[in-house]
């Protein structure tokens, strides 16, 4: 009686979680423990004076928005894209019906590739870690954030990914 009824408490309990929660309880277990802080880094630049200014190697602290892409946020790894808060998303558009506003798609390409960057999150091996960074913090699309980390420019490319070493999601 006393094994059925541990059974019994184990199924509620697992059938309260959902899917999501599970994926994000995987996530927080992978990512670096304090890797999302709630204060921001000071000494934000944007992105734009960052893809202009920032060399190889560089610690630098950016400030941003998710967006720029229409997935911004990686669902398998802890990569993320943050553009310029000057780049104007959909949602700001009077009667855009867009259903991924920041994607940014009422603007055109070169100004979302000037004014956006890659931002993730390595494991010793130096490669992004198999976890996505969303739900982590409130993180989600169109969220504004503030990044500490280490410029890295890869061969053969102009444009900087920024290496995160802590992650700061402005609540609005």
């Amino acid at each position: 009686m006393r094994i059925l009824m541990t059974l019994m408490l184990v199924v509620v309990l697992v059938s309260g979680c959902n899917k999501e929660d599970l994926k994000l309880q995987a996530a927080e277990q992978l990512l670096p423990a304090g890797l999302f802080v709630t204060s921001p880094p000071s000494g934000a630049v944007d992105v734009v004076a960052a893809r202009t200014t920032a060399k190889d190697g560089d610690e630098i602290v950016i400030k941003g928005q998710v967006a720029g892409a229409k997935e911004p946020l990686a669902a398998n790894r802890a990569i993320m894209t943050i553009a310029d808060l000057s780049l104007p998303t959909c949602d700001k558009t009077p009667n855009d019906a867009c259903k991924t506003p920041w994607d940014a798609c009422c603007e055109p390409t070169d100004d979302i590739a000037r004014k956006s960057l890659s931002v993730q999150v390595v494991g010793p091996d130096g490669r992004p870690i198999k976890a996505g960074l969303g739900g982590n913090s409130g993180l989600a699309p169109l969220k504004q954030v503030v990044v500490a980390g280490t410029v890295k420019i890869p061969s053969g490319s102009t444009a900087p990914v920024i290496e995160a070493k802590r992650i700061y999601v402005v609540s609005n």
